[in-house]
C-alpha cells in the first residue's frame, strides 16, 4: 500500500510538470487579453469624482488631436471623463482658484481620469501631434467641455 501511494505521488508530480511544459491550447491562444488602464474614485490630481448627473445617461467618445507645440485653451468638463493618450505626449495643467496649479506629463499609452469642474488646459510640447481618446459619462445633451471664464 505504501509503495502504491509513493508511486501515485510520483506520477502526479511528473505528470503535472509534463502538462505545465506543454504549449498553450488553441483556446488559450485565442483568449482575449484584458488590461485595466485606469480605475479610481479620484481624478488624476487627487480630487474626488462627483456623483453622476440626474437624467438620461449619455456616453460621448472623442478622438482629439493636438498639433505639435500647441496649447489648448483653458477649459473645464462638467461630466466625468477619462482618456488614453494613443500618440505623442501631452502635459495637462490645472489652473484653478480652488485646486491650485498641478501638472501631469503623459506619453503614448498613458491613461488619465480627468478633472471635473476644474480649470485646466493641455499642452503638446512634442514635435508630433498628440492624440487622445476621451470617454465622457454625462447626461443627454450635456456639453462635455466649456471655456473657463471663471478661472482667468
Amino acid at each position: 500500500m505504501k509503495k502504491l501511494l509513493v508511486a501515485a505521488c510520483l506520477v502526479a508530480t511528473f505528470s503535472g510538470q509534463a502538462l505545465a511544459s506543454e504549449e498553450p491550447s488553441l483556446s488559450d491562444k485565442l483568449a482575449p487579453k484584458v488590461e485595466q488602464l485606469a480605475k479610481s474614485t479620484l481624478s488624476w490630481e487627487g480630487s474626488e469624482l462627483p456623483a453622476y448627473g440626474e437624467g438620461t445617461p449619455e456616453i460621448t467618445v472623442l478622438k482629439i488631436t493636438i498639433p505639435a507645440k500647441a496649447q489648448l485653451p483653458l477649459h473645464e468638463h462638467p461630466a466625468i471623463n477619462a482618456g488614453v493618450l494613443t500618440k505623442g505626449q501631452l502635459t495637462v495643467i490645472t489652473q484653478d482658484k480652488v485646486a491650485g496649479k498641478k501638472e501631469l506629463k503623459m506619453k503614448a499609452g498613458d491613461s488619465l481620469i480627468e478633472v471635473v469642474n476644474t480649470c485646466h488646459y493641455g499642452r503638446n510640447e512634442g514635435d508630433e501631434p498628440a492624440e487622445i481618446i476621451v470617454f465622457y459619462a454625462g447626461t443627454k445633451d450635456q456639453v462635455v467641455t466649456t471655456p473657463s471664464k471663471r478661472c482667468v
